[in-house]
């Protein structure tokens, strides 16, 4: 069994960040990859400004603190 980890919650939430926006006139019904926000999936776009794991968590209104892992 893996042994658990002790951090402090400041050195994890440092590795949070806002990312690149993609204007809402870019993202359609379809298209080549997804567009997620913080209430989850968007539409899709032509062009992408992220490749790899993440986790997305809503900032604001209904949605505030909602997770989504991509």
């Amino acid at each position: 069994m893996e042994q658990w980890k002790e951090y402090r919650l400041g050195d994890l939430l440092s590795h949070f960040k806002s990312g690149k926006s993609i204007k809402s006139d870019k993202i359609d019904e379809s298209g080549d990859y997804p567009v997620y926000g913080g209430n989850g999936l968007r539409g899709f776009t032509d062009t992408t400004n992220f490749v790899g794991d993440c986790a997305i968590i809503g900032r604001q209104g209904i949605y505030l603190w909602e997770c989504h892992i991509i």
